[in-house]
């Protein structure tokens, strides 16, 4: 038997058992409730009806005994429900997949982290992760890390049942194999340097915003390039224009971004 105060406001609410009830699989479950109520109040609740008899509306009766409702004239069915799950004291178990370009020990690309996770008993009620020390989240669609550098990945799985799954700690590093100098001068002029130990093949772009530009301002390359490891290629994007300008140069998931001065056909304060 289990204890419990029913809320003030009449809607359905919920009793947890503070120690779960072994049932056995061939016999039939009864769910009951015992109140003690004043005069005129209404602690239990009740459908619209029909009554279903002998199954939903049967109440004890300290004259009477057990009766029927719907023999006193109350055609209604108790609001009254019970949840019946498998003895689960097993965790879940999650599994972490992460995806990108893998060289020597590093990522040389973005990295996506996929959590899946497993129980075959009561089933996953949730997953939990935090990424490099930050805070818990609740885990929905796969994590994308873009940042250069060592990272670490703690996650963990709870099932319907509560029980919860040891975290665990995955750590690996993203360098990302294009690294980008942007100078000015006579127009734009980008550094795209591999540093990776593999050659990577890529296309490159150029983008001026915010200033007034009359000629260039936005140039891709014609196709892809292959940059062997160590080896770098010059972008360049003659422009005419002036004012203060965003430069943007993008090449294999790596973005820089610079502000500059722009002053006819001449580049300058390069930042």
């Amino acid at each position: 038997m289990q204890n419990f105060t029913s809320p003030t406001v009449y809607s359905w609410f919920n009793v947890t058992l503070d120690s779960p009830v072994m049932i056995a699989g061939d016999t039939d479950m009864w769910v009951s409730i015992q109140w003690t109520h004043n005069a005129g109040t209404y602690p239990a609740g009740c459908d619209g009806g029909p009554v279903v008899n002998g199954k939903g509306d049967w109440v004890w009766d300290a004259n009477d005994g057990w009766i029927e409702l719907g023999g006193v004239g109350l055609p209604y069915n108790w609001n009254i429900w019970a949840h019946v799950g498998i003895g689960d004291s097993t965790p879940p178990v999650t599994t972490l997949t992460l995806d990108g370009t893998y060289s020597n020990g590093t990522y040389i690309t973005d990295v996506k982290a996929t959590l899946t996770a497993f129980d075959n008993q009561s089933g996953v009620a949730s997953i939990k992760y935090m990424l490099d020390g930050g805070a818990w989240a609740d885990y929905s669609t796969p994590i994308m890390v873009k940042t250069d550098g060592d990272h670490t990945l703690s996650y963990y799985a709870i099932d319907n049942a509560g029980n919860v799954e040891s975290q665990h700690n995955a750590t690996f590093k993203i360098l990302h194999a294009i690294q980008i100098e942007i100078k000015g001068g006579i127009g734009i002029t980008a550094t795209i340097k591999n540093t990776a130990p593999v050659a990577v093949e890529t296309t490159w772009k150029i983008k001026v915003d915010n200033a007034v530009v009359w000629v260039g301002g936005s140039k891709s390359s014609p196709s892809t390039v292959t940059i062997q490891p160590g080896q770098s290629i010059k972008a360049k994007d003659f422009v005419i224009g002036l004012g203060n300008a965003k430069i943007t140069v993008t090449a294999f998931q790596s973005t820089k971004v610079v502000s500059a001065k722009i002053f006819l056909f001449f580049v300058s304060g390069v930042v």
